[in-house]
């Protein structure tokens, strides 16, 4: 039997951490790099939020996860528009696994690349509002 090593111990721990952090876990640092992940794209008029630890990103040798809010000034129907045929083009080259429309003003992508997923929600304030300042997008790669 192959003994263990503190090492190996140590830095499966520290992963492992991480990755239940990106499973909802508060444990996770929340980084916020000013660099988001070169194939998750967002619409020119949607901004970043990046108060009070909102969006963040992790990235190691082996894994990466993220969580970006943006607010949107547009349509919500303009920005699935965007992410349907953008994320699946390339440079991004995701594919498109379900488009959903969900109660409450609430639309969600999702996308697979390899073994990764990234999952958008378009949502509004108000069941009804589906314009300018009411409309968040929340992308989550790899993170529930």
């Amino acid at each position: 039997m192959r003994p263990f090593r503190l090492g190996s111990i140590a830095q499966f721990a520290v992963a492992s951490s991480f990755l239940v952090g990106c499973q909802g876990v508060p444990e996770l640092p929340r980084i916020f790099k000013d660099e988001i992940f070169e194939d998750i794209p967002a619409p020119k008029n949607a901004r970043v939020q990046t108060d009070e630890a909102a969006s963040f990103s992790y990235l190691s040798e082996s894994f990466r996860c993220a969580k970006y809010v943006y607010r949107y000034e547009g349509e919500s129907a303009e920005a699935v528009a965007f992410f349907e045929s953008t994320m699946t083009r390339s440079p991004y080259s995701w594919t498109l696994e379900e488009l959903a429309e969900l109660p409450a003003g609430h639309d969600r992508l999702t996308f697979r690349k390899g073994e990764e997923r990234c999952v958008v929600d378009i949502q509004t304030k108000e069941a009804r509002a589906r314009s300018a300042d009411s409309i968040t997008i929340t992308i989550r790669l790899n993170y529930q």
